[in-house]
C-alpha cells in the first residue's frame, strides 16, 4: 500500500507540473514557477545515472559489510563517492544547461535575489564592516536588512581567492568559461541584462562563478555530519540508507548554489555534536554544540530553531529517562558555549549581535508578515511544500513510519533513533510555522531540518532482524525519488533567479 501511494504522489506531481502546467505553491500570494527553462534531455540523464551509480555502489557497500570484506575501506569509499556525485549532479543542475552559468552569475550580483555577494566583493575590511553592519541594516534591502554578518563573510571567503589571488582567479575564471561555454565579458554581458544586475563589473564574474558553486560543495559534505549521527545512533548499514534517501532530496540537489547550503552543514555539525554528547553523557559535546549554534545565528537567525532540535533530543533521545540535574547541566554546557561563541564574535568583529538580533527579527517581521501572506494558509501550505522539496516518496515513507511508531511508543521508554530525530525536526518546523514566522519558501528554508526528517524513515528493528540488512524497498524509494528530481528540475529550472 505504501509502495502504491509513493509511485501515486510522484504520477500526481508529473500530471500538475507537465499536463497542467501549474505551479508549485499559493498563487494568490506566492509560488515556485514551472515550465521556467527546461533542462536538456541528456543532462538529465547524465544527473540520473550519476545518482543511480550512488545507489548501485551504497549496496554493494553493504553486501561488501556482510561478506565481511573490508567493510570500513567500503564504507568510507562509498561515502565519499556519494558526496562527490551530490556535488556533480548539484553543479549540473545549478549551472550545466544553456545559460546556466550567465544565470547563476547574475542571480549572485543581483540584490533582488541576493545581496551578499555584492556586498561581499565589495568588502575590503570585515571587521571594519562589522562595526557598521548595524546601520547597514537600517538601509539595506530586505536580505542585509533581516540577516547578521555572517552569511556576507561566507561569500567573503570564497570571493577573495577569485577576486584577489591570480591563480585562484585563473581557475574561477577557466571554469566560469568552460562550464558557461561563454567568454567573461559575454557572460558579463548576458547577466547584465537581468534586474539588479545591470553595475556587474567583468572583474566579478569569476568570483560569481565561484560563489555560486562554493555552497554546493558544502551541501554535498552534509552528508557525512549525517552519516556520523545516523551511525551513532545505529548501525551502517542504516546510516549509508539514510545518506543516500537524503542524497536524493529535490531541495538539496536543486538548490545547489544557495546559501542554504552552507547552513545545511553547519546544521548537520551541530546535530552530530549534539547526539555524541546524548549517547556519550557529557556535557563537553553540548558545549561544543553551543559554539557551533552560537556561531550559526551569527550566519543566520533561523539556528534558533535548531536550538529547539537540540532540546527535543536531549529529551527524548536519552537512553534512559534523563533527570533534572542532567538536563540542567547539558543546558547549561549549551548555553555556556552559545555564549561564548557570541562574545567572541562581538569581540573580534566588533558587532553587537544581541542589537543585530533584534533589528533583523524586527525587519523579518515587516518585510514578510504582512498581509500578502496569510498565516491560515501558510500555516498548513508549508508542509506540503517540505513533503515536495524532502521528496514525495521520502515524504509518504516518514510520515508512515512515524505514524507506525507513534502508536507503539509508550513514555516509560526511550523513542528509537528515527523517532527521536523526525520529532525533534518536526518540533523545530512546527514552532515558526504556528507562529506565522515562516510563510512559504519553506522548500529552501528548512533544507538544514531535512536529513532529521529523513532518519525518521528508520523503521524499529524487529526482533532478530540483522542490524545491516538492506530494506528491500530502499532501491525503490530512491527511483523515485530520483524521477522526481528530474521531474523538477525539467519544468522548473533554474530555481534560484535574479529577479
Amino acid at each position: 500500500m505504501l509502495a502504491l501511494a509513493q509511485c501515486a504522489l510522484v504520477a500526481l506531481l508529473a500530471v500538475w507540473l507537465l499536463v497542467l502546467r501549474w505551479p508549485l505553491g499559493y498563487p494568490p500570494e506566492w509560488v515556485w514557477q514551472a515550465s521556467a527553462m527546461p533542462t536538456p534531455m541528456h543532462g538529465l540523464f547524465g544527473i540520473a545515472r550519476a545518482l543511480l551509480a550512488s545507489g548501485v555502489l551504497v549496496g554493494a557497500a553493504l553486501w561488501m559489510r556482510q561478506r565481511g570484506t573490508h567493510p570500513r575501506f567500503w564504507t568510507a569509499a562509498t561515502l565519499l563517492l556519494l558526496v562527490g556525485s551530490v556535488f556533480l549532479c548539484q553543479v549540473a543542475l545549478s549551472v550545466g544547461y544553456p545559460g546556466g552559468m550567465a544565470w547563476a552569475v547574475a542571480s549572485q550580483f543581483s540584490p533582488v535575489a541576493s545581496e551578499y555577494f555584492d556586498s561581499a566583493f565589495r568588502l575590503e575590511d570585515p571587521v571594519s564592516y562589522c562595526r557598521d553592519y548595524l546601520e547597514t541594516m537600517r538601509h539595506a534591502g530586505y536580505h542585509l536588512a533581516t540577516h547578521p554578518p555572517g552569511m556576507v563573510l561566507l561569500h567573503w571567503v570564497f570571493v577573495v581567492p577569485a577576486r584577489d589571488i591570480e591563480i585562484g582567479r585563473a581557475l574561477a575564471t577557466r571554469f566560469a568559461e568552460g562550464v558557461g561555454g561563454m567568454s567573461l565579458a559575454e557572460l558579463g554581458r548576458f547577466a547584465r541584462h537581468y534586474p539588479g544586475a545591470a553595475q556587474l563589473p567583468d572583474g566579478a564574474v569569476p568570483a560569481a562563478a565561484a560563489a555560486a558553486v562554493a555552497p554546493s560543495f558544502f551541501g554535498a559534505l552534509s552528508l557525512i555530519p549525517l552519516f556520523a549521527l545516523v551511525r551513532r545512533l545505529t548501525d551502517i548499514s542504516r546510516a549509508l540508507w539514510v545518506a543516500l534517501l537524503f542524497a536524493t532530496a529535490p531541495s538539496l540537489l536543486l538548490l545547489g548554489q544557495c546559501a542554504d547550503q552552507w547552513v545545511l552543514f553547519i546544521s548537520m555539525v551541530l546535530a552530530w555534536l549534539a547526539v555524541e554528547g546524548i549517547t556519550r553523557d557529557h556535557w563537553v559535546w553540548f558545549a561544543a554544540a553551543g559554539v557551533v549554534a552560537g556561531l550559526g545565528t551569527a550566519v543566520t537567525f533561523g539556528f534558533l530553531t535548531c536550538c529547539v532540535a537540540v532540546g527535543v533530543l536531549a529529551v527524548v533521545l536519552s537512553p534512559s529517562r534523563p533527570t533534572v540535574r542532567r538536563l540542567a547541566i547539558r543546558a547549561v554546557a549549551f548555553a555556556s558555549g552559545f555564549a561564548g561563541a557570541w562574545a567572541l564574535v562581538s569581540v573580534t568583529l566588533g558587532v553587537n549581535l544581541i542589537a543585530v538580533c533584534e533589528q533583523g527579527l524586527n525587519a523579518h517581521a515587516r518585510a514578510t508578515l504582512g498581509p500578502q501572506r496569510t498565516h491560515a494558509v501558510w500555516a498548513w501550505l508549508n508542509f506540503v511544500e517540505l513533503a515536495l522539496f524532502l521528496g514525495l516518496p521520502v515524504a509518504a515513507r516518514v510520515a508512515s513510519m512515524v505514524w507506525a511508531q507513534l502508536k507503539l511508543w509508550s513514555p516509560r521508554r526511550p523513542m528509537t533513533a528515527g523517532l527521536a530525530l523526525a520529532v525533534a525536526g518536526l518540533s523545530a518546523m512546527v514552532l515558526p510555522s504556528a507562529l506565522g514566522l515562516v510563510r512559504g519558501e519553506v522548500g529552501r528554508i528548512w533544507l538544514f531540518l531535512m536529513p532529521l526528517l529523513v532518519a525518521g524513515a528508520l523503521p524499529a528493528p524487529g526482533p532478530g532482524q540483522p542490524a545491516n540488512e538492506v530494506p528491500p524497498w530502499l532501491a525503490m524509494t530512491a527511483s523515485l525519488q530520483i524521477a522526481q528530481v528530474l521531474l523538477m528540475a525539467a519544468v522548473m529550472l533554474p530555481m534560484v533567479r535574479p529577479y
